[in-house]
């Protein structure tokens, strides 16, 4: 049974880098998309849009 408990983390351990990296993802486009925004290059309703939410949700998220 060892082998199979030691198999299950090192699943749960590749489960946890893939969301680590769809996070880190996500993180660096709301990046991204802010600057834009704030260099005037894309309106907020543009930006949010880009990133798949209401503009009020980008707003909250983008701190801006």
């Amino acid at each position: 049974m060892a082998g199979l408990d030691l198999m299950m983390y090192k699943d749960g351990v590749k489960d946890g880098r893939l969301a680590g990296r769809e996070e880190g993802r996500k993180e660096g486009i709301l990046s991204i998309l802010v600057g834009m925004v704030k260099d005037k290059l894309l309106s907020v309703a543009e930006a949010a849009e880009r990133f798949g939410v209401s503009e009020k949700e980008f707003v909250k998220l983008a701190k801006i």
